[in-house]
């Protein structure tokens, strides 16, 4: 057989064996919950322009998980801001999605938040971004993010992405692991990495950040809710867990330092609590937050706005 007919072969086999593969990862993302609320979904653009909006893009715990609409911190903001604020009508638009990383909120910036033209936005991610696992679409998303042309043009984007050549790299990664980081080996197959990295983490937030101000929005952004005082007697695996938390945590904290921009460190304030304390605010999964937390996220994010002097001014707004 000539060198080319192998060749051919070969690319043929390469290119059957990552369309099967992209074909099983897509299937399961297609089985995670992907959608903003119902409520969220009904609300129409033009409903929030002639009022004061502000949307919450993040995860789960934006979205409220295991409760009602009506007991998630952006609800329980909004009617917080309508007791306290006698001047132009509030709405905060719940744009939560569960198991959302930053890369997945800076795509559907323009449908899920600039629609509604938001004075401000607070953006909240951080857990399912540091959460250890193999995330082959998420690398795909993230090369997406980062990718700039050469000279190669599409072919080497096309392999930056291809599902094949980053399960390969991750499955190599793991034998080269050094035998020393007993954390890591602790974590086993499977776990061997964030879902985003801390550097695509930061590349997001920092995206976001920049599309919204140019939009004209205030911009904050929110630490995750792990770890905190539930999370004891952990095992090797879990310690690593809980420390690459702490750097997705710490990365918010300076980005926010970095770019002057309001920081909600819900984090740091849930692990200042006592355990039987944060027991009523944090779910038994340990990573959501019950209804109680979501009543002292929304303040929270109401004494932060306050003190960054965000709210509008009452006679200029009805001057407006």
């Amino acid at each position: 057989m000539s060198p080319v007919m192998v060749a051919l072969w070969l690319l043929a086999g390469f290119l059957c064996a990552e369309l099967l593969l992209r074909a099983r990862h897509r299937t399961l993302d297609l089985a995670r919950p992907t959608e903003l609320r119902p409520e969220t979904r009904q609300l129409r653009p033009e409903q929030t322009r002639a009022a004061f909006s502000i949307v919450c893009l993040g995860d789960s715990n934006t979205f409220g998980e295991a409760l009602s609409f009506e007991q998630a911190f952006p609800a329980l903001l909004e009617a917080l801001l309508r007791s306290k604020s006698p001047g132009p009508d509030m709405v905060v638009v719940n744009a939560g999605i569960r198991g959302n990383t930053a890369v997945m909120g800076l795509e559907r910036l323009t449908t899920d938040v600039l629609a509604y033209r938001p004075r401000i936005v607070i953006s909240a991610f951080g857990a399912n971004d540091g959460h250890l696992g193999e995330w082959p679409l998420d690398n795909c998303r993230e090369q997406q993010m980062t990718h700039r042309t050469t000279p190669l043009g599409r072919l080497e984007a096309w392999l930056l992405q291809s599902h094949l050549l980053l399960s390969l790299r991750t499955r190599l990664s793991r034998t080269r692991r050094p035998a020393s980081d007993a954390a890591s080996a602790a974590l086993g197959d499977g776990a061997s990495q964030p879902r985003v990295s801390l550097q695509g983490f930061a590349l997001a937030q920092r995206l976001i950040a920049d599309r919204l101000r140019r939009a004209g929005c205030s911009v904050l952004f929110m630490t995750s809710t792990v770890p905190n005082p539930a999370w004891t007697n952990l095992v090797a695996a879990e310690q690593h867990q809980a420390s690459v938390y702490e750097q997705f945590n710490e990365t918010v904290r300076t980005l926010a330092d970095e770019l002057a921009v309001p920081l909600i460190d819900l984090q740091k304030l849930l692990q200042q609590q006592t355990p039987s304390d944060s027991a009523t605010l944090i779910a038994p999964d340990a990573v959501h937050l019950t209804a109680k937390g979501h009543r002292f996220a929304a303040e929270l994010v109401l004494e932060t706005i306050q003190r960054s002097g965000l709210l509008p001014d009452d006679s200029t707004e009805a001057e407006q």
